[in-house]
């Protein structure tokens, strides 16, 4: 578990004066002002469960304006992946940032999140995904934690208390159409990118390419981007 908190929570340091830095970016003024409504607010219930929603511990945050030209640094933010969504810390309390354009793209570190358009079963939603190569095709990783329920105890076995759980990734390539869909499978793929399949084919094989395992997948992208 405290390698699973270790690796989760999208965060941060302390807030720093940020007034100064937003003047240029009138929407975010007016998104920092509105932070105080009470449906924005995070209500901290995580808190009663085992392990943490929250994805990636970093030292500093920021967001990125839609244009990608105007940066917002110095934040104390985190992802929480059980309910894909950020939150951004204001004084002592933390309020989840609206899904919009204008914070469509959040630098955490090293790690860069931005909000996406995607397919699930196959309906389009929106949601965070990491970016994790760009080039030719670009690759993302959908993270999430789910709640496992709490077990009550039974004649061989000890009650168990709910408890947050992070999930394997799941692989995304960024379409012709600016829509992200999941890679399953070698054929899945093939038909996501229809040139260099001999070549593809080829290295999936020599390779042994796993879909399930993001890294192997990343494997497969940086070398259809290299060709």
């Amino acid at each position: 578990m405290k390698k699973i908190a270790s690796l989760i929570a999208f965060m941060s340091i302390g807030i720093l004066s940020i007034t100064a830095q937003i003047g240029s970016i009138p929407d975010y003024e007016a998104f920092m002002r509105e932070l105080e409504t009470t449906k924005m607010k995070v209500t901290g219930s995580e808190s009663l469960y085992e392990g943490s929603p929250y994805l990636f511990e970093v030292e500093e945050s920021a967001s990125v304006y839609h244009d990608g030209k105007e940066v917002v640094k110095n934040l104390t933010m985190r992802y929480n992946a059980y309910k894909d969504q950020v939150e951004v810390k204001k004084e002592d309390q933390y309020y989840v940032v609206p899904k919009e354009d204008i914070f469509s793209e959040i630098q955490l570190g090293e790690f860069n999140i931005v909000l996406k358009t995607y397919i699930s079963t196959s309906k389009k939603k929106l949601g965070y995904f990491l970016s994790e190569a760009k080039g030719k095709l670009n690759l993302y990783s959908q993270h999430r934690v789910i709640l496992n329920e709490p077990e009550e105890p039974g004649a061989f076995k000890e009650a168990k208390p709910a408890e947050f759980v992070k999930k394997q990734p799941v692989s995304f390539i960024l379409c012709e159409d600016n829509v992200l869909r999941g890679v399953k499978n070698k054929n899945n793929f093939l038909d996501l990118v229809p040139d260099h399949q001999k070549e593809l084919a080829t290295f999936i094989k020599k390779n042994k390419i796993k879909f399930r395992k993001p890294e192997s997948v990343k494997q497969l992208v940086e070398y259809y981007n290299s060709l």
